[in-house]
């Protein structure tokens, strides 16, 4: 062998085992304990396919839950699988929201209001209750009005109940606001690695420095627009127009809930009045403000959650931010539900038929079946 050649050869395995020593020295000092390995492992799919661990595309709400993952149903909601046949008796509610309704704290769907929500009537009423969690991280109400539109009412829910509210307040906290939210969600872009990046993903120490300059791959970061501040943030404030495609979005679905034969329940956020930033609190407010004047314009049920909340101080400690609540909070917004539905609900339902309560617990959701190649 030429020495020309001899050297770039000595050149390659010097580099190769340079390599090799710095992905064993990453892994000695960043030991693949479980939180570690999951984010290296969920940032490595990505990455290479595109794929993510807890959302996935959807052409019409941008993002959904994986279906196939634990407790994922087959139409993306962290809930037990539903079937669109009802059962005769049993009446059949459904929450729509974001992670506030989908359970919005560490001990997950268990400890969501529509859980408990469930657990509280068939307590009270000694008959079988459906509470179907429509909740999803992130959304606003313009996914809840494409997922209503174009799944939801298919399910013909004799009840809806409704809450969004703080997501909202993204969208409004942009300079350059459009009524369809378009300066803010974007479609998730499509990923595919090539041969030689392929390669590359085995290695934690390349998926490392990528998150580092890209940061890890979120479905909230990637289905977001960034632009200038709405300037009256500042003042902890917000344009009021801005809040009318809000009001617009849950006119639209109790509308037409209603005019498929669905009571309507609008459900008020509460908020922690101690959360530092001004400008989510006068949103969730606004929007609060909102859906007590739609519901007392169109005679919906009205759930004040902000009120029951803002009347007893000593549930402060159940915030975990904002808006989000521990289990126990969680239960306090149930049992507000529970209240309005047992006066002005529960009585309008039919007794013959109904069955005593069944244990869903032991349900287990079935796995969507995928076609070929997807």
């Amino acid at each position: 062998m030429d020495p020309v050649r001899k050297g770039v050869w000595i050149v390659v395995a010097s580099l190769l085992g340079a390599l090799l020593l710095a992905e064993l020295g990453f892994r000695l000092v960043s030991p693949r304990n479980r939180g570690v390995a999951w984010h290296l492992d969920s940032a490595r799919a990505f990455y290479r396919s595109g794929l993510m661990s807890e959302y996935e595309r959807n052409p019409y709400t941008i993002f959904q839950r994986t279906r196939g993952q634990d407790g994922i149903n087959g139409r993306g909601f962290n809930d037990w699988g539903w079937s669109l046949k009802k059962t005769p008796g049993v009446p059949r509610v459904l929450c729509m929201g974001a992670s506030t309704t989908e359970g919005g704290n560490a001990q997950g769907r268990n400890a969501s209001y529509p859980t408990q929500l469930e657990r509280v009537l068939e307590a009270r009423t000694g008959r079988d209750f459906e509470v179907m969690n429509a909740g999803i991280s992130g959304w606003s109400t313009a996914e809840g009005l494409m997922a209503w539109f174009l799944m939801l009412k298919d399910y013909q829910p004799d009840l809806v109940i409704i809450q969004f509210a703080v997501n909202d307040v993204n969208p409004r906290r942009r300079a350059d606001f459009r009524r369809d939210y378009t300066h803010w969600r974007t479609q998730v872009p499509r990923v595919r690695a090539g041969m030689l990046e392929s390669l590359l993903l085995y290695s934690d120490l390349y998926v490392f420095l990528r998150m580092r300059r890209q940061e890890t791959p979120d479905m909230m970061r990637l289905s977001t627009l960034w632009s200038e501040d709405e300037p009256l943030i500042h003042e902890g404030r917000l344009p009021h127009e801005t809040s009318l495609p809000y009001r617009r979005n849950i006119r639209s679905i109790a509308a037409d809930a209603r005019a498929g034969g669905s009571v309507v329940a609008l459900l008020t956020m509460p908020i922690n009045p101690a959360f530092a930033s001004k400008e989510w609190s006068y949103g969730v407010r606004e929007h609060n403000q909102h859906l007590r004047e739609l519901a007392a314009e169109n005679d919906y049920l009205l759930i004040d959650c902000y009120r029951a909340f803002e009347a007893r101080p000593e549930l402060l400690p159940e915030f975990l931010d904002l808006v989000h609540l521990s289990s126990a909070g969680n239960q306090v917004k149930a049992d507000t539900a529970a209240e309005v539905l047992l006066e002005r609900w529960v009585p309008t339902l039919a007794t013959q038929g109904a069955r005593p309560p069944v244990d869903r617990a032991y349900e287990v959701p079935p796995k969507p079946r995928r076609a070929a190649g997807k």
